[in-house]
């Protein structure tokens, strides 16, 4: 290998190791100032600590500078991390590697050294394959010698396909593949693509179809709703358990038309915040306050909800003046609340 010993003006670029912009194309655009590497060793610190990528906008003097760093697992722990920093869609690449590559431009693979005989870095081309400590450690057999002359007769002077040396043996004695080299491969025009283009869908004609109606079909009529005033099972003469009575303005908890006629009337009727400190009705009350209040009536056995931190009793229109004779009779006793 041949060994390059580096000039004054290399060796100084090498110590200082000042970042670089790189297209994709590989060309030096600019070097990185102080603050603007200051800001990237930030986000960089950050994507580190967070381990997950991270972009974001630095504004660094009367520029903007998009600073994206991209994370990526290098191995089995955690913290085996791969980052890859940007600026502006540009690659960061350090001075040294700067001075490796032009190194590997003009020398080839070479070992750098310094004018004492240091040796710095071997520059090692990365468009070469070379193999692995474990791979080098392996050599494949001749496809003869091989086991798997025996699967399923191999294409002759070549491995099996899933031989386990297919992989490590040169080229001209592994299995042949129905890969298609890059040079064969060409560009379809887009008539090609035609046949594959989604069809308008087919809206099928619907013939009318003469329904035929039995004579001797029985039609049902929906039950007409009776008021508990009326009901035709005469529901408020039954009797309830004691404490229980029958509310105002309903069936009988047993009879068929109770909830039906609950669901219509809760509808139908409008429900007021009646205060418990006046007695007063204050307002009609919203379909939350309700809601509220059912739920609240079915734990405790009172439609009474808090609105900003005042009790009211949730109660139905038709039940309000008995309500309110109530609580003035209670007041009037010194038993109220």
């Amino acid at each position: 290998m041949k060994v390059v010993k580096l000039k004054k003006e290399d060796i100084a670029e090498w110590r200082s190791n000042v970042s670089h912009l790189v297209d994709e194309e590989g060309h030096l655009k600019s070097k990185l100032d102080r603050p603007l590497e200051n800001a990237l060793s930030q986000v960089v610190r950050s994507a580190r600590s967070q381990r997950k990528s991270i972009s974001q906008k630095v504004g660094i003097g009367s520029r903007e500078h998009v600073i994206a760093v991209t994370v990526t697992r290098a191995g089995l722990d955690a913290n085996d991390l791969s980052l890859s920093p940007t600026i502006d869609g540009l690659r960061v690449v350090s001075g040294r590697d700067v001075v490796c590559a032009r190194m590997l431009q003009e020398h080839g693979e070479c070992q750098l050294r310094l004018q004492n005989g240091v040796i710095l870095k071997v520059v090692r081309n990365p468009e070469i394959h070379r193999p692995t400590l474990k791979e080098s450690q392996q050599i494949a057999p001749k496809p003869e010698h091989c086991p798997c002359k025996t699967w399923g007769h191999p294409h002759p002077g070549t491995h099996f396909s899933t031989c386990q040396w297919n992989r490590l043996a040169p080229p001209e004695e592994r299995a042949p593949t129905d890969k298609l080299d890059e040079e064969e491969v060409r560009m379809l025009p887009t008539e090609a693509f035609a046949g594959l283009r989604p069809r308008a869908p087919v809206v099928p004609q619907t013939n009318p179809i003469a329904a035929r109606v039995d004579p001797r079909a029985v039609v049902v009529q929906a039950v007409e709703l009776d008021s508990p005033d009326t009901c035709r099972n005469g529901c408020l003469e039954w009797a309830t358990p004691k404490g229980f009575p029958i509310a105002q303005g309903q069936h009988h908890p047993t009879c068929n038309f109770y909830k039906p006629w609950m669901l219509k009337t809760a509808r139908e009727v409008p429900r007021w915040l009646v205060d418990l400190h006046t007695g007063q009705k204050v307002r009609v009350a919203t379909d939350s306050e309700i809601g509220e209040a059912d739920v609240t009536a079915q734990r405790t056995g009172s439609p009474i909800i808090l609105v900003e931190e005042v009790p009211y009793a949730v109660i139905l229109e038709t039940e309000l003046d008995s309500s309110l004779a109530e609580a003035d009779a209670l007041s009037a006793t010194g038993t109220g609340p």
